[in-house]
């Protein structure tokens, strides 16, 4: 039985559990998101629908999202020059990524494309580790490894098989 001053901390703690935990369950929704989008994105343009009106529409359908983040900011935004340029630098990668994908779906299958694509998180931890001073657990290192080893399985290719290892291996000694 808990004594009186301490009933209340019970519900804090999982409280304070969950909200710690909040970016797994907002990990896990993105995963859906783009996992279903992924599955069906190939579909309009293979039924003829052109390549430029889709990218017009995928632009046009990121409003209500911009609109719903500075909702969620207050309807701040961050003006100074450094903010401004670092927003314009990774909007304009995060867009240039979206159009080489929309050509790289008209040309392969999804079933391909995705699994190799998928590996860009790789990319950004080793990119934080370089840059941004952080570390990677060796666990942490050892998952990204076996996830660069898993692509051999959907595409079995010398120099990918080569990119892979050598990849594993710079997390494993980045990571030490």
């Amino acid at each position: 039985m808990l004594h009186e001053s301490e009933r209340g901390k019970g519900a804090e703690m999982v409280f304070t559990r969950l909200k710690d935990r909040l970016w797994l369950f907002n990990a896990i929704i993105a995963t859906v998101l783009w996992g279903v989008w992924g599955a069906f994105m190939e579909i309009p343009e293979k039924s003829g629908f052109p390549a430029t009106l889709g990218y017009c529409v995928w632009a046009l359908t990121l409003s209500p999202v911009a609109a719903v983040a500075l909702k969620l900011s207050g309807w701040k935004l961050e003006t100074d020059s450094r903010s401004a340029s670092l927003g314009t630098l990774a909007g304009l990668l995060g867009a240039g990524g979206q159009l080489i994908l929309f050509e790289t779906l008209r040309l392969g299958p999804a079933y391909l494309v995705f699994p190799v694509i998928s590996l860009y998180p790789a990319l950004a931890v080793v990119l934080s580790l370089l840059f941004l001073k952080e570390r990677a657990s060796r666990r942490a290192s050892i998952g990204i490894a076996l996830a660069l080893l898993a692509i051999y399985g959907v595409i079995p290719h010398p120099v990918l098989i080569a990119g892979m290892v050598s990849a594993g291996i710079a997390m494993y000694l980045l990571a030490g």
